[in-house]
Order: C-alpha cells, then structure tokens, then sequence
C-alpha cells in the first residue's frame, strides 16, 4: 500500500485497526490502542503506520468523563487521515440530535402544562413524575431545562452518569454552563455534529464490511440490489435526513414524534430490529450469529467478514461464522467488539482490546491483541480466508474450533467458542444471558458443532 493511500481504492490492503463503544472512557481508549505495537505510542495523536487505517465503530460518549476528549480525538484523526479513517454513527452519537429540538425553550415551556414520557420504555418516570421526585427550587426556564436534561439522559438515552461526567470534564459544579456544553456540542459547528457529518452508517473496506449493529433480514431488507449499492444507498439516506435535522432549527420534534433519523436510534424492541444502529446478533439462543441469507449476499459480492459493536461481549471480542450452503469451505465471519462489561454485573472496562483485520491478496485473517479484565494479556488469530472467501489449507487437518457454535454437556446447552488452546488442547466457551456473560473451559473432544441455520 502506498504511503497515504485511500481504503475507497481496490482492491484495499493492509491492516484494519477497530475500536468501538468507548463511550466516553479515555482511558480505555488509550489503553486498547496500548496493546497493539504499531500505533501503541499514543500521546496527543495517534500516528497511523502508511499500510494501516482505522475504524471506529460508533457510540463516542455517554459512559465515561471523557466524552469531550473521545469525539476530539477522533474528528481530529479524521480530519490528519480523511482517506484512511472511518468513523461509524451509534445510536448513543445520533440520538444527541434530540438536544437540537428538546432543549429548546419553547419546548420546555410546554412541559410545564403537557408531561413527557418515554413511549419506548415501559415503566419509566415521566418528566412531571422525575420533577415530584426532585422538586424544583426557583421555577427558572433555566431550571427546569436543566432538569430536563438530566431526566433525558437518565430515562430516555440510557446515560444515567452523563450530567456528572461532563461536570467532571469540564471541571464545574455549574449546571448552565453543564447546559451549555451539551448544547454547544450538537448544534452546527459543534465537535459531536462534525462527528456525526463525517461518520457513516455502514463502511466496506476490502473483503469486510463494519457495522455499529447488525446485519439481519430485518435492518437489511433490501437485498435485491448489489451490496455496494445497498452501501451507498444507506449512507446516503443517512446523510439526508442529518442534515435535514440540522438545516431545521425550528423544528418541534418531541419524544414521541422523532425525526426519522433519531427515531432509528432508539431501542431495537420499538424498531422491531429494522435499524443498523439498534438491531442485535444475539439468536433465541443467547448466541451471536450472522444470517445464512445475509453471508450469502455479502459473500456473493466479495464480502467475507463483518465487524461491529453495539453488543457486550465480555472481555474480549468474539468471533461467529456461518458456513454457505453450497460450499462446506466457504464461509463468512462475525466479529463482535464491544467490550463495555468486561466483568459480570456492570461497567467496568477493566479488560482493553485492539482487533486488527490484515488483507493481502492472497489471504485475509483478523487478530486481537488485548488485556482480559483479570489482567492476563492475549493474543489470539482467528482462521484465515483466501482471496475467495475459503478457509485456508485442509479444513480436515487444520480445522479450527474457534468461532465455531458447539454444543456441550449432557443437556446439549449452546456456546461459541472463542479462544483455543493448543497445548491443552481446550476451547474457552462464550454464552450470554443479557449482560450475564458467561464462560467455561471445556476439552475439544467434548464438543460437537451446531449445524448452520437453513
């Protein structure tokens, strides 16, 4: 590749670093980029090698008292590396949108006579309800927008933390100017709106494809046309309706009558999975995994991998793969890189990880080079693809267990395996019952391989 090159020529080659979901945690962020020698050398600037580019794959902010400092950081290697940086919008990123609308004083003066509610989450306080719980003091415009905003956070936007991690950033204990901050980000010439006009909702660089949430028959209706026009169809429609939004300053959206754009940034459950934003990998059996129908489309147009975020998988990223039908050697991977609970019962983000996908023109293959929450680095290689998308060498002398959906134990109970250990010849399993994560070891003759979905 040469130095400077564009990952829109091809055929693409060279290495793909991704990160995705740090939320606002800069010292995750920092410390995945860490793990990886050829870009570990973080100070103010990442420097990218001239054969790398990188991917992130969206949800900038929300968790952490670095939101400022994440989006600045990555405008700004956009802006050093326009041809060779994707960004990719999340639903946490988009929905900020709403701020232009619903901080407006003219909405917040409604609220004083017509309650707001969460029409997408049951059993969640209304604003007026939010306001019997912590009472206004002065009955200010002010107040009660800051109010506001705390409750749409909190109720609406799944960031319960948000209003005291930016205080922290900012370092002030002054709601206005808390205020002030979030608005100044998202209206025209903000650092979260000149994110989300570079960003992208979908990004194909080479053989893989990135994503922010999945790829199913639902987000992905319309496969009569070809995946590069599919590609450029959605971002195309994407960059329409934002600057729609933003072109609108007078616009009185409310909760429950969103912009087209924000609305598909909202929970997969009341978008029926139709978003790429929201829609989820998880099957019935907690266990990611990419449609047969959807590998067969990608990989009939060149496209033999997928990574995305938006799901938690534990400490490190996992891989899925579905074999094509017509073609026992053939197959397409998943790979899931979000690592926002990295321990049962919470975020801790204690474990950090970099997944690098390398393409050349004879064989393309991902790698990860990653800390566990427990401390423990890792490096783990994931099994190749020639230039046709089939797995390298005699799938019957090197077969490769991880990726792989097993079954195991007596009651036949479903896991992905993971990471593979050679010398003990033992499989770590992967299964997750909404943010349960849960692993175990188990010996390769115990396992039995689940049959591709038909």
């Amino acid at each position: 590749m040469v130095n400077g090159s564009s990952i829109n020529s091809a055929p693409w080659q060279g290495r793909i670093i991704h990160i995705s979901d740090v939320e606002g945690d800069w010292d995750y962020l920092t410390r995945s980029l860490s793990h990886y020698a050829p870009v570990s050398q973080l100070t103010e600037h990442l420097i990218l090698p001239d054969d790398h580019c990188f991917v992130f794959g969206g949800d900038a902010v929300d968790g952490g008292p670095g939101d400022l400092a994440v989006v600045t950081f990555l405008v700004a290697l956009k802006e050093r590396y326009p041809d060779r940086v994707v960004l990719l919008a999340g639903n946490r990123d988009v929905n900020k949108l709403r701020f232009l609308s619903e901080l407006r004083p003219e909405y917040i003066e409604r609220t004083r006579e017509h309650d707001v509610i969460v029409p997408w989450r049951q059993g969640i306080l209304s604003f007026h309800e939010y306001l019997e719980q912590n009472p206004l003091q002065t009955h200010s415009l002010t107040e009660r927008t800051v109010a506001y905003l705390k409750w749409m956070l909190q109720y609406s936007m799944g960031a319960p933390h948000a209003f005291e991690f930016r205080a922290q950033e900012l370092d002030t204990h002054d709601p206005v100017a808390i205020l002030n901050s979030f608005r100044a980000s998202i209206a025209p010439g903000g650092i979260l709106a000149f994110y989300l006009k570079h960003a992208d909702l979908v990004k194909g660089i080479g053989n893989t494809l990135f994503v922010h949430g999945a790829l199913t028959p639902r987000s992905c209706p319309n496969r009569d046309v070809s995946v590069t026009q599919w590609i450029e169809q959605t971002n195309r429609t994407y960059h329409q309706q934002l600057d729609a939004v933003m072109d609108d300053l007078n616009q009185n959206y409310s909760p429950s009558h969103l912009a087209p754009l924000v609305y598909s940034s909202l929970s997969s459950d009341i978008l029926n999975g139709r978003s790429l934003m929201t829609e989820t990998w998880l099957g019935t059996d907690h266990i990611p995994h990419l449609s047969p129908t959807i590998a067969t489309w990608l990989h009939r147009e060149g496209y033999y991998r997928v990574v995305a975020g938006h799901a938690p998988c534990g400490d490190h990223p996992i891989m899925a793969r579905t074999s094509l039908h017509d073609s026992r050697n053939k197959e397409c991977q998943l790979f899931i890189h979000d690592l926002r609970y990295s321990t049962v019962g919470g975020r801790s983000k204690q474990a950090a990880a970099l997944l690098c996908i390398h393409q050349s023109v004879d064989e393309s293959y991902g790698f990860v080079d990653g800390v566990r929450h427990d401390g423990l680095p890792y490096h783990q290689t994931y099994p190749k693809l020639d230039a046709t998308g089939t797995l390298v060498g005699d799938v019957s002398e090197t077969f490769s267990w991880v990726g792989k959906k097993v079954c195991f134990g007596p009651s036949n109970e479903h896991w992905l395996v993971t990471l593979e250990n050679m010398q003990t010849e033992e499989c770590l399993l992967y299964r997750k019952i909404e943010f349960d994560v849960q692993y175990r070891w188990a010996g390769m003759y115990e396992l039995r391989v689940v049959p591709s979905d038909k």
